[in-house]
């Protein structure tokens, strides 16, 4: 990753973020996930933002996401 990054989807779980991931690593496109709110104390349970490079924002928007929000303001600097 080497630009913005940029939320293509926001979940319910770490185990749904890892779905998506999943997906989009079929179609070539890396992505990380972070919760929402709270810290470890909250374990696997808790949202989850999925990221991609603001480059590879149009590709994983046609990787069929979850609740996919491709207007999210929230992006981060790599």
């Amino acid at each position: 990753m080497t630009g913005a990054l940029k939320v293509v989807a926001t979940v319910a779980s770490e185990a749904e973020a890892e779905m998506v991931r999943g997906r989009l690593s079929e179609a070539g496109i890396h992505a990380i996930s972070q919760r929402t709110i709270g810290g470890p104390e909250w374990g696997t349970s808790g949202g989850r933002y999925v990221y991609v490079d603001e480059a590879d924002v149009d590709r994983a928007s046609a990787c069929s996401l979850p609740m996919r929000s491709r207007s999210a303001t929230r992006s981060w600097r790599a």
